[in-house]
């Protein structure tokens, strides 16, 4: 009874205010920045100073012998440092929702969590959503509970789920591979952490053991 009692509260963690500071905070990569494919990708200011993530996403493979797949953008926002250039990562235990404002072309786009690497030295693990754009004019304000990211390994699902540690996200990503070539757009407003007392669940998926005898 008590959590039903508690608000709702946000805060904002990233937002987009017209300033060249608000872009700095985050990096822009494809896979042709890897020799892997050529597709192209910025992330600028609109006139009204909000964030827009756009580019032609190229799902052609190059001939180079090793790539097989390919069609791939992504924005990931910078991680905090301590002294010594140690990651300060993100304490969010106090929230159980992500909430972003945007306003997409129809497409699908993945929303990355990672976590400290000092609990994923290996920097293969994440948590992720499929998040669902609409076209046309109008803003969207998608709520995500922690609970519906999915554990994957190597952007593979993992067989073993495990839900999104608060205090150790690091990085949050947001990325294209749809596999459908062409131009993409997405306009950001601002991407926020709120507690949602309706919300009672760790994990939206099973969290049972494998038996690998």
């Amino acid at each position: 009874m008590e959590r039903r009692m508690e608000k709702k509260r946000s805060r904002v963690v990233w937002k987009f205010d017209g300033t060249e500071k608000s872009l700095d905070q985050w990096i822009v990569n494809c896979d042709c920045d890897y020799g892997h494919g050529y597709s192209t990708a910025k992330l600028e200011l609109s006139s009204n100073g909000t964030g827009i993530f756009h580019g032609v996403l190229d799902t052609t493979i190059p001939k180079n012998g090793q790539t097989t797949a390919s069609g791939y953008c992504n924005i990931t926002s910078t991680p905090k440092l301590k002294s010594f250039k140690r990651i300060a990562p993100n304490n969010w235990l106090r929230y159980n929702e992500l909430v972003l404002r945007v306003r997409g072309d129809g497409r699908c786009y993945l929303i990355n969590l990672l976590c400290d690497k000092r609990f994923d030295v290996t920097r293969l693990h994440a948590h992720n959503y499929l998040m669902y754009t609409r076209g046309g004019p109008h803003w969207q304000v998608v709520r995500i509970p922690f609970s519906k990211f999915v554990f994957t390994n190597k952007a593979q699902v993992h067989e073993i789920q495990f839900p999104i540690v608060p205090v150790n996200v690091s990085n949050l990503g947001i990325t294209i591979a749809d596999k459908i070539s062409g131009p993409f757009r997405l306009e950001i407003d601002h991407i926020s952490i709120c507690f949602n007392p309706t919300i009672f669940e760790a994990s939206a998926y099973e969290m049972y053991k494998v038996y690998r005898g």
